[in-house]
């Protein structure tokens, strides 16, 4: 007989009574705020919206802290907590202070499509008693040219999903740099950042191209990935020290292989309600998209934040309906905010790769 499959609300709806404590047993009274912040943010920012539109170059883009576009139920965080919890994970060490301290004077650029913006939206809310003034800006006050630099090859209108960035205490500041394909990367951010950016050096990273592209053609991933990783080597010593590539996370479509665009063509890709789990052997290997890139970063002086090993069995953490590339919140964005939290902590200033210790090997 063929196997059935089950949905991810089934199967959630399967783990929920193992998963959470049972009737009359202690619930955990400390909340990580890496995930307490979703549900519930440090403070309401409702005024941040207030005729942003009118007074911004980025439009409705000027506005958002702490507002997530999909956010888990109370229940699916529950789960996500006691999960992690029987992998030995405790999200609690990562705290705003911890994490402002590590970014304390710089710039965190953070640099890739929606995965990235995603990301971004959880790092802004984590760090949100620190921010000033509450609206964003544009990545380069007062320079043009440098800004449409950055909206180049964007896949979305600038007052839809720009590049932007989020100014706090004590001149720092965290960046989202939307950018999908590799080239955009090399032309645009790249120079961009080293001739607008006098104390570079000093700042920290992350960079990822993935989601985009399209698995029928992997040779076009290979070939960006190699001229990105050719181009960051040929400029190291002028990049920040503190340079992230992070893994192109999983995604878990009901048709073959689980991608996004690998059903063009089949007549299926408009049926598609459900996530699903995927148990391939190229999925046990980080997906296509890593099996590319991991070795070509890998020989950098750089580091690499897993975000593929702790994505690949939250699954039922999807957006769902017919988004099974993107994550609720709190979930894998604010894992990763935690990885990179333990990964800066273990690097010293001056250094171009983090300290290996047992701790941070585990989760990467």
């Amino acid at each position: 007989m063929r196997k059935q499959k089950l949905s991810a609300l089934a199967v959630f709806t399967m783990l929920l009574p193992r998963l959470l404590p049972a009737h009359g047993e202690d619930v955990p009274v400390t909340t990580p705020a890496v995930i307490n912040m979703v549900h519930h943010p440090f403070k309401s920012f409702p005024e941040t919206c207030l005729h942003c539109d009118e007074h911004s170059e980025l439009g409705q883009q000027c506005c958002g802290l702490c507002i997530f576009e999909n956010t888990c139920t109370e229940a699916q965080t529950a789960t996500l907590l006691q999960h992690l919890a029987s992998i030995n994970i405790d999200l609690t060490s990562a705290t705003p202070a911890k994490f402002f301290e590590a970014i304390r004077g710089r710039s965190l650029w953070i640099v890739g499509d929606s995965q990235m913006k995603y990301f971004y939206t959880t790092v802004e809310c984590f760090l949100a008693e620190y921010v000033l003034g509450v609206r964003r800006s544009l990545p380069f006050p007062e320079n043009d040219v440098l800004n449409s630099m950055m909206r180049r090859g964007s896949d979305r209108n600038i007052f839809w999903d720009s590049s932007k960035c989020m100014f706090l205490q004590d001149n720092t500041r965290i960046c989202h740099l939307r950018k999908i394909f590799g080239p955009h990367i090399v032309q645009d951010v790249f120079p961009a950042l080293i001739d607008g950016v006098p104390d570079l050096l000093n700042d920290i990273m992350i960079v990822n191209i993935g989601t985009w592209y399209d698995p029928a053609f992997p040779n076009d991933y290979h070939q960006d990935v190699q001229r990105l990783a050719e181009f960051m080597q040929r400029l190291r010593h002028q990049l920040p020290r503190k340079l992230i590539w992070a893994d192109t996370p999983p995604q878990h479509f009901g048709f073959d292989m689980g991608y996004a665009w690998h059903d063009v063509g089949t007549g299926t890709r408009g049926h598609h309600t459900q996530c699903v789990f995927i148990d391939t052997d190229e999925h046990k290997r980080g997906g296509w998209m890593n099996v590319i890139s991991r070795p070509m970063m890998a020989a950098m002086p750089l580091a690499i934040l897993n975000s593929w090993n702790i994505s690949t069995n939250l699954w039922p953490w999807h957006v769902g309906g017919p988004d099974c590339t993107h994550f609720c919140h709190p979930s894998i964005y604010e894992i990763w905010l935690f990885i990179l939290d333990e990964m800066l902590a273990e690097w010293p200033d001056g250094a171009l790769m983090p300290l290996q210790s047992d701790k941070i090997h585990q989760m990467w």
